[in-house]
């Protein structure tokens, strides 16, 4: 069955709460294919996760001041028509993305941990790939263009998801990240 487009706003709005770490929503191309990280310090593992969970705090308390989830819904909940409600939900995506993006570019100004390496550049890549997708979902909902916004949208959420359980599974012991708190 045809899956409604706000009703996949909404889903991949999940996403991003339980990925905060894993970023989310992007704000544009300005580094979304950049490499791991856009210097090579490094710093301690525990002192790395500590001040990640801290850039998750932020943007998962971004999302929750911005009331996106709430307004994602009110959109889905209203009889207006799927484009109606696609016009409606542009904008917030716009701004799921470039909290997002602020979030990566934060994220990669870290630097990397001095221990599980691997582990945090797999989960940059996963966000990059995140930020992408919303930025196409983006793009594609500003041109009234539903069908690829909504393919977007579930890659986004898809790339959300793998970055949340990469966070929670990670050696570096996330507080926050991928908690979904």
């Amino acid at each position: 069955p045809k899956v409604r487009f706000a009703a996949c706003v909404f889903a991949s709005w999940a996403c991003l709460w339980l990925a905060a770490c894993g970023g989310d929503d992007a704000g544009g191309a300005d580094g979304a294919d950049s490499p791991a990280t856009t210097s090579e310090s490094t710093m301690p593992a525990a002192q790395y996760a500590k001040r990640a969970d801290e850039l998750c705090a932020q943007v998962a308390t971004k999302v929750v001041d911005a009331r996106i989830q709430q307004r994602l819904a009110r959109i889905e909940q209203s009889d207006a028509s799927e484009q109606a409600k696609l016009e409606r939900a542009t904008p917030i995506l716009a701004e799921q993305l470039r909290m997002i993006s602020k979030f990566r570019r934060e994220i990669e100004q870290l630097g990397m941990p001095s221990a599980h390496r691997d582990d945090a550049e797999l989960l940059l890549e996963k966000t990059r790939s995140a930020e992408v997708e919303l930025e196409k979902a983006v793009a594609s909902a500003r041109e009234g263009d539903s069908v690829n916004a909504r393919e977007a949208i579930g890659r986004y959420g898809g790339f959300s998801s793998q970055s949340a359980s990469i966070a929670r599974d990670s050696e570096l012991n996330f507080a926050i990240c991928g908690s979904g708190t």
